[in-house]
């Protein structure tokens, strides 16, 4: 359990910077070559949105559910 300790510090860092950069560009996102604005922008967000979940499904749900943890799963 101390290994995933260390590891879910490191994930709420990483979900902090995604955090920091979702605010700074969410008025005018980068939006990938040959998209429109709209579907760039969805797209943008969706990335982020998959950078941030798919390393919380590794973790052991008792660790998600476990009070220190509760601020960075929400």
């Amino acid at each position: 359990m101390k290994k995933y300790d260390v590891l879910f510090s490191q994930y709420s860092r990483l979900i902090a910077k995604i955090e920091v950069e979702y605010q700074g560009k969410r008025a005018k996102p980068p939006i990938v070559r040959n998209l429109p604005i709209v579907s760039g922008s969805i797209t943008w967000s969706r990335h982020l949105f998959h950078r941030a979940s798919t390393p919380m499904e590794q973790f052991p749900r008792s660790l998600l559910r476990s009070n220190e943890t509760k601020k960075t799963v929400k």
